[in-house]
């Protein structure tokens, strides 16, 4: 499998739904982290760490701006970070990254979150941007299909018909890139 390559596939899906945030975000990931989507031993818990740390500016390495320069290249200055300690204002883009197992929750002190610890932080976004969340964009490294049918698929569902937004999940594993869901 050649990440990179399944990036582009997913970018096209997400822009053939109406996800013009997701893609151009997609788009900007694909191109700062290159070498890693690259790599012949891709680490998918690494990739993601690496987008956090430096979305959060604690990087260490050339692409500390990557939050500056995404938020510049798509005009909005308008990304949500899950996780994050330090909640910001509300904002019409929310980029949610899923590192650990499927069904962890968030420890901030070992720097994972797991999809279940990630939903439960983005859910409680928007209860609080309601009126200002649009679209949202999840990354995880696990899938748990069957679990996600059983206690997030209908309310994600519901949230994006009933509210009008929208909300793309992504697996980003070593051995597939895929669009999960998208509602």
């Amino acid at each position: 499998m050649n990440p990179l390559h399944e990036f582009d596939k997913v970018i096209s899906e997400i822009k053939e739904s109406g996800g013009n945030a997701s893609a151009k975000i997609l788009i900007e990931i694909s191109e700062n982290y290159h070498s890693l989507l690259n790599s012949e031993h891709f680490d998918p818990q690494k990739f993601l760490s690496s987008i956090w740390q430096n979305v959060n500016g604690i990087g260490d390495n050339t692409i500390n701006t990557m939050k500056d320069e995404t938020i510049r290249r798509i005009g909005a200055g308008n990304i949500n970070l899950i996780p994050s300690e330090i909640p910001g204002p509300c904002r019409p883009f929310c980029l949610a990254l899923a590192s650990g197992n499927f069904g962890e929750k968030y420890y901030p002190s070992k720097g994972v979150i797991g999809f279940k610890g990630m939903m439960s932080k983005l859910v409680e976004t928007w209860f609080t941007c309601l009126s200002v969340n649009e679209e949202n964009l999840v990354l995880t490294s696990d899938w748990d299909e069957s679990t996600f049918k059983e206690l997030y698929k209908k309310l994600i569902n519901s949230y994006c018909r009933n509210h009008g937004k929208k909300i793309f999940i992504v697996l980003v594993s070593d051995s597939n890139v895929r669009l999960m869901h998208s509602a």
